[in-house]
C-alpha cells in the first residue's frame, strides 16, 4: 500500500483547477467518531493546510481498504479547497460549496465516513445520525423554555 503522503500527492495530482501550496498530511489518534480532519487553511488563491488522519484508520486501510483512505483524503482536501476559496466569513463546513468541490475532485459527496471501520473505543456503541437529531421536536413550546 502507498503511504498517506503518496496518496495525497496522487489525489492532488489528479485535481485540476486549483493552485496548491504546502498541503501536509499526518496521522494521529483522533478521539470521537471522525477519522480525519483538515485545518490551518488560508483564504486566498493557493490551497494550503494540514490534514490529519486517525492512525488506527490508516492501519485498517492497509489491510485491503485503500479506497476508503483515498475517499477520506479527498473529503478533507475538499475542506481545504472550499475554505481557501470561500470569500464569506461563515465557514463552508459540509455545505453545497464543499459538496460540489468534493464531487469535482472524484469524491462520493457524503458528509460523513460510512465505511466499516470502527474505533476501538466506539465498538458496541450506537450513534444517532445527525439528521435524526435535527428532526426531533422539542417536548415543550419555545415559550416554556427556561432562560439562563
Amino acid at each position: 500500500m502507498q503511504t498517506v503522503e503518496q496518496i495525497l500527492e496522487m489525489v492532488i495530482g489528479s485535481t485540476d483547477g486549483y493552485k496548491f501550496g504546502k498541503v501536509e498530511i499526518s496521522t494521529s489518534v483522533i478521539s470521537g467518531t471522525k477519522v480525519g480532519y483538515a485545518h490551518k487553511y488560508r483564504k486566498g488563491k493557493t490551497v494550503s493546510g494540514r490534514i490529519v488522519i486517525d492512525s488506527r484508520f490508516v492501519e485498517y486501510c492497509q489491510e485491503g481498504h485503500e479506497s476508503e483512505l483515498i475517499d477520506v483524503i479527498r473529503h478533507e482536501l475538499a475542506h481545504l479547497i472550499a475554505e481557501t476559496v470561500n470569500t464569506k466569513k461563515k465557514h463552508v463546513w459540509h455545505g453545497t460549496a464543499w459538496k460540489d468541490i468534493l464531487l469535482a475532485i472524484g469524491g462520493d459527496g457524503q458528509r460523513y465516513y460510512g465505511g466499516s471501520f470502527v474505533k476501538p473505543e466506539n465498538v458496541g456503541k450506537t450513534f444517532t445520525p445527525i439528521a435524526d437529531l435535527y428532526n426531533r421536536l422539542p417536548k415543550q413550546p419555545a415559550s416554556d423554555w427556561d432562560r439562563g
